[in-house]
């Protein structure tokens, strides 16, 4: 038979960490030169060390940097094109092969955010409250412009994105709207970034009955759940709560209680 060569779970894990800091470039058809690709991420995207680049299969380029500050100007890029052949900047995984990591880098605006809060150390707190914070814009950080706070964020796109927040400061709480830059698809059939389950070719199409979508009346929610008290039915003409206090992972608000 075939020589089988162990290697303990833990021992595994412990290698795989060093990948925490491996970006992949997937490109829709064949990749680009690999010399040609380093020269373009070691001089273009402003990394404080130089990064390893090098070709992994026919449509992936590996891109490993040596720092977490690195990792989040590289992943935090909006420009994803190179000789005019976008790709797509993912984590890596070690099922890449076969499935993408839900985890993408999102730009997002919050207007009118209480000046006090453009703070660093709270904007950092808001960003790993809503996935895990990267960075802000220069614009932000040197406050040129406190209309509006810019940050990056690492979100699952396998989950809904909160179209706002609200955030605790003692008693009082302030509701905040987030504007998105960019919304990157996600098929949660194929777990594949790039398009959405509605535009799935591989997902069967099947038209629900009329007995299997049962209406909701007023007080529940469309999965007949109960909804807490004062909250409005779901419907066109409803807004979102200016007091959002749902704390649920799947929730579509957040609630931020920033450090003392």
């Amino acid at each position: 038979g075939l020589p089988l060569i162990t290697f303990s779970p833990d021992d595994f894990q412990a290698t795989a960490a060093f990948n925490q800091l491996t970006l992949l470039a997937k490109f829709s058809s064949s990749v680009p030169h690999v010399n040609v690709f380093d020269v373009h991420v070691n001089t273009a995207w402003g990394l404080s060390q130089p990064a390893t680049v090098g070709s992994l299969d026919p449509r992936h380029i590996s891109i490993q940097l040596h720092s977490m500050d690195d990792l989040s100007i590289a992943w935090s890029r909006f420009s994803r094109t190179f000789n005019g052949q976008p790709f797509l900047l993912l984590r890596w995984s070690a099922a890449y092969k076969r499935h993408d990591s839900p985890q993408a880098a999102l730009w997002m605006r919050l207007p009118g955010l209480p000046l006090p809060l453009h703070n660093p150390s709270f904007l950092k707190a808001i960003g790993d409250s809503l996935g895990r914070f990267l960075r802000s814009d220069d614009f932000t950080r040197k406050l040129k412009n406190p209309r509006v706070a810019r940050l990056c964020v690492e979100m699952d796109l396998s989950a809904p994105l909160p179209p706002a927040f609200a955030v605790a400061i003692g008693e009082l709480k302030v509701h905040q709207r987030i504007i998105y830059e960019s919304r990157i698809p996600f098929c949660t059939r194929c777990r594949l970034q790039g398009h959405s389950d509605i535009s799935c070719r591989n997902k069967k199409r099947k038209l629900p009955s009329v007995e299997s979508v049962p209406s909701a009346p007023s007080g529940k929610a469309p999965s007949g759940g109960l909804l807490p008290a004062g909250t409005p039915s779901p419907g066109p003409n409803n807004f979102l709560p200016t007091m959002l206090v749902a704390s649920s992972p799947t929730a579509h608000h957040l609630f931020v209680i920033l450090p003392k």
